[in-house]
């Protein structure tokens, strides 16, 4: 799954869960915010 946006992404739930084999979460100056339950999992997992 690919998500792109030239704004911003805003995902709000209980329990946000990403699985998959490779997971980028880029800010680029911006803000991510993780609330609540954040679950990742993956062989490759790169916070920018």
């Amino acid at each position: 799954m690919s998500i792109s946006a030239a704004s911003d992404i805003v995902m709000s739930s209980g329990n946000i869960q990403l699985s998959a084999g490779k997971i980028e979460l880029s800010g680029k100056g911006n803000t991510i915010t993780l609330d609540d339950k954040t679950t990742f999992s993956g062989t490759e997992i790169k916070m920018n």
